[in-house]
């Protein structure tokens, strides 16, 4: 691991809260490809081999260009055309990268040709990628980081994650646990439209949670608050029920079971925000319905 920067210790880490990668970012990722083609990061799977049919000793960056092209088309015909490139390819770009990264270090000179060959190690290589990449992704304020096993992830608030984190026992109705585990699944997917459709399951999953005691879902509701709150000290089946009646306004108002033209869009940071919110309501009803 890298040794932090000087502002790193006197003040509080860049807050990751952009969704977006921005031409800075990209040119760094640039300026990283380049450096693994020279150094021979990626050699061993697009490998140029010495005449003599005994080694590798450089990166086939036409063949790697070629690979990036077919497989991530968004990135654009030209690797390097102007303009920003959709997030979601550069992501995808990461994770190639990863994939083909080994560490390449200069073995037997060949003196007749003037170069060395290469050896390589995976494990290593991908290491510090990763480190690399998750490095700049940080300090750009970046949500995305690159796993252990080189899939990118959206970070989400450690609330959430705490949240997310939880293991809950399966209740009497296994659609609204498949409902709860698809919808966190879905929300720590880079792509926003999968995110959305992580807070919609979520919101179906309320809706159907109303209709577990009562087919009925006005006698539903009310029969889950007082499940929910019996024992409870007064007024929390007030509190309950009122949460329940904001987030149904929310969901009939916000782009989130509804898609009319007059729904609002949610921004990341708002749905994150309703995210947790409706979890923590789910969670807080979740032992009325075991």
């Amino acid at each position: 691991m890298a040794d932090p920067y000087y502002s790193d210790l006197v003040r509080a880490p860049r807050v990751r809260s952009e969704d977006e990668i921005d031409d800075v970012l990209w040119a760094a990722i640039q300026a990283l490809f380049e450096r693994g083609v020279e150094t021979g990061s990626f050699a061993q799977d697009f490998p140029i081999r010495c005449d003599d049919g005994k080694g590798t000793f450089a990166c086939d960056r036409d063949g790697l260009v070629a690979t990036i092209r077919a497989e991530i088309s968004d990135l654009g015909y030209h690797f390097y055309q102007r303009g920003l490139p959709p997030t979601l390819a550069i992501l995808d770009l990461l994770e190639l990268m990863y994939r083909h990264a080994s560490k390449a270090t200069e073995s037997r000179y060949h003196s007749y040709f003037d170069h060395h060959h290469l050896t390589f190690d995976r494990a290593v290589g991908q290491r510090e990628f990763r480190q690399t990449v998750n490095r700049l992704l940080a300090r750009s304020g970046s949500v995305y980081e690159l796993d252990q096993h080189g899939h990118v992830h959206r970070l989400v608030p450690s609330a959430v994650q705490h949240l997310l984190a939880l293991e809950l026992p399966d209740t009497r109705d296994r659609e609204f646990d498949r409902l709860l585990d698809v919808s966190a699944r879905k929300y720590l997917d880079p792509d926003p439209a999968v995110r959305a459709e992580g807070l919609e399951k979520l919101w179906d999953a309320f809706e159907r949670v109303k209709t577990l005691l009562d087919r009925d879902k006005k006698k539903g509701a009310s029969k889950l608050i007082d499940a929910s709150t019996d024992g409870a000290a007064r007024g929390e089946a007030n509190l309950l029920h009122n949460e329940m009646v904001v987030l149904t306004e929310i969901g009939n108002t916000f782009r989130i079971r509804h898609h009319e033209t007059g729904a609002v869009e949610l921004s990341a940071a708002s749905s994150d925000q309703l995210f947790m919110r409706m979890y923590s309501l789910l969670l807080r009803v979740h032992p009325a319905i075991r």
